[in-house]
């Protein structure tokens, strides 16, 4: 019943509203009665009537037009929803994508990392089979290989300092001091030292300033390392314009080697053999304890610290007669 009178109701009102009139015409084709006016005139009635009519009218086109308000209300409540709900699933497809991304670019970040590993085991593989090749070649029989395998060791330092500079500097002093103190070196050299040993000494030290060395570095790679060459055989061995520092040459043996001009701090000759060596020049600070002094040039020689000849023939002169030109070697001239 609710339903019929919701859905027909704007019928019903037009015939409840219509029936005066019809009555009003029909009675007067068919001559009914009067129609009842609530005890007002006819004329009354009609007016009343149909303002009444019209207030009916405009209460409902209000009431219509607030539902319509109330209708486009819901659909804007519905849309904004809607527009929430896909703004919603908006940022969970973004939040998604950025966590796939996140995870590709983790995947892809430790791919990186994988490949960046392999290659540093790759490189350190390459580096130690380029140290284990230098060190092999140095026990080679040729002596063009054995210098190879120096230099081959000389740069794997230079280009790998942290890993390979002070065991480089370890083998090739080694290697100097084997190969000098054999008793066929010292026959094979006597008048001068091979090339083998002044190539791996030049690797080992640099000229000063403008006289360099073929190995010209601005910063000496070895200059800070401890470098052993105790008990070594040197024969006509240029130093002139070196730079040698942190150097044992501790009961070595040095025959006609040049120091000329050069820069040795830290160098300790302790117990060594020195013979006709010119230290003309040079910038000393060297311990010379119980060394064999023989024709020793120190003319203007340039001692920078208390100097060690204790137990040499220069112990009790002065530095200004060691230095004095000509003066050293005249006191150390063998008789």
């Amino acid at each position: 019943m609710k339903t019929f009178l919701k859905k027909y109701k704007w019928w019903i009102f037009g015939v409840v509203f219509s029936y005066p009139f019809y009555c009003l015409l029909i009675g007067e084709i068919w001559h009914f009665g009067e129609l009842y006016t609530f005890g007002l005139p006819l004329n009354e009635f009609m007016t009343v009537w149909i303002a009444l009519g019209g207030i009916i009218g405009v209460v409902s086109n209000i009431g219509l037009t607030q539902k319509r308000i109330t209708i486009q209300e819901e659909q804007q409540i519905n849309q904004q929803k809607q527009f929430e709900e896909q703004q919603k699933r908006w940022e969970k497809q973004d939040a998604q994508q950025e966590k796939i991304r996140s995870e590709q670019e983790k995947q892809f970040n430790k791919q990186i990392e994988k490949q960046n590993d392999q290659i540093q085991i790759q490189q350190k593989q390459l580096r130690d089979t380029r140290f284990s090749s230098g060190v092999e070649l140095l026990g080679n029989n040729n002596e063009s290989a054995r210098i190879g395998g120096a230099y081959n060791l000389y740069f794997l330092a230079k280009e790998n300092s942290e890993d390979y500079l002070k065991p480089v500097c370890g083998i090739l002093c080694a290697h100097i001091r084997s190969i000098t103190s054999s008793k066929e070196y010292r026959e094979g050299c006597k008048d001068k030292s091979s090339n083998e040993i002044q190539t791996i000494l030049k690797l080992l030290f640099r000229r000063r300033d403008n006289y360099s060395f073929v190995l010209d570095d601005s910063n000496p790679i070895f200059c800070r390392c401890y470098k052993d060459l105790s008990g070594t055989f040197l024969r006509g061995v240029d130093f002139f314009y070196t730079k040698m520092d942190n150097v044992n040459f501790c009961n070595a043996e040095l025959y006609d080697v040049n120091f000329n001009a050069a820069d040795l701090s830290g160098v300790h000759f302790s117990n060594a053999i020195l013979n006709d060596v010119n230290f003309g020049g040079a910038e000393l600070d060297v311990e010379f304890k119980d060394a064999e002094l023989k024709n020793i040039n120190f003319s203007n020689a340039k001692f920078r610290q208390m100097m060690y000849f204790k137990g040499t023939v220069l112990e009790n002169y002065s530095w200004e007669e060691i230095t004095r030109e000509g003066r050293s070697l005249e006191l150390t001239k063998t008789i």
